[in-house]
């Protein structure tokens, strides 16, 4: 049985937003995903582990506040944990969510790795579930079945630097979207081909991204499906996935008959010294 769903994204400690920490500053990330994502939004930024900055690789209360000791005699412009840990600290904090911020366009995104933020309730065998029916989540259900067959198809190696998010959402909300942003591609998800109007009143959002080891370049794919087509449809968001890999991250020779001259790799997922 899964409770409503917890906010997946991480949160940056900080006096400022990430887009107004001072140039060359210095923040805290473990996660190898945030890491490129922050370098991506701020290339200008140094961003180090928390056992560069610490020594201490698990982030527990007593590692947060030695990071916030460093924080406050202004070694480190921020760090970056859950929220969950955030709300376990023992004094206060500035917080800023490095979240997907899809009603503003103009932040920096931030996709989660994916499997975070579910509540499940495991009860024992016999145990009458019935009675905790009406706390279901069926949405919740649905995005933390498709999340997990999305990372189940991507190698574990790349694994780390890969987001994925699913989400069940309104369509007046995404039309509300389409609307601020004048999106054709927002709408054009929306309406099937041959449809002429849309039916149902939600849809399934699924997002996937992988970003150089650098930050400059980001492979993604969006898709909106109706909920009845969520299994077909994230399994050809596999094959797309898996098409759009092999197109980015390889490189191609040159041909002749068509041609077309040899071309690097576009996405570096591993740095050059450390190329696979």
């Amino acid at each position: 049985m899964f409770l409503p769903r917890k906010d997946p994204t991480l949160v940056l400690v900080s006096e400022d937003k990430l887009e107004y920490i001072p140039k060359n500053g210095v923040v805290v990330a473990n996660s190898p995903l945030i890491k490129r994502q922050i370098l991506r939004a701020r290339r200008d930024l140094s961003v180090v582990s928390s056992v560069q900055a610490i020594n201490k690789e698990i982030l527990d209360v007593e590692a947060i506040t030695a990071l916030e000791d460093l924080r406050i005699e202004q070694e480190i412009n921020g760090y970056v944990i859950s929220r969950a840990m955030h709300e376990l600290l023992p004094f206060k904090t500035r917080r800023h969510t490095l979240g997907i911020h899809k009603r503003v366009e103009e932040r920096f995104k931030f996709i989660p790795q994916g499997l975070t933020g579910f509540v499940v309730l495991i009860s024992r065998k016999g145990f009458q579930n019935h009675s905790l029916n009406r706390f279901n989540d069926n949405g919740a259900k649905i995005a933390f079945e498709l999340e997990y067959m999305a990372l189940g198809h991507i190698d574990e190696e790349i694994r780390p630097f890969v987001g994925v998010h699913a989400e069940q959402r309104k369509i007046g909300t995404i039309l509300k979207e389409a609307e601020k942003f004048q999106s054709k591609q927002i709408l054009s998800s929306l309406i099937q081909p041959n449809q002429i109007k849309l039916d149902g009143k939600i849809r399934i959002e699924v997002i996937m991204e992988i970003v150089s080891y650098d930050g400059r370049v980001t492979g993604k794919i969006e898709r909106m499906f109706k909920p009845d087509d969520a299994i077909s449809s994230v399994r050809n968001i596999i094959i797309e996935w898996n098409n759009l890999l092999e197109t980015m991250t390889k490189d191609h020779p040159e041909e002749k008959r068509r041609n077309l001259p040899a071309t690097q790799r576009i996405l570096q997922i591993y740095p050059p010294e450390n190329k696979k």
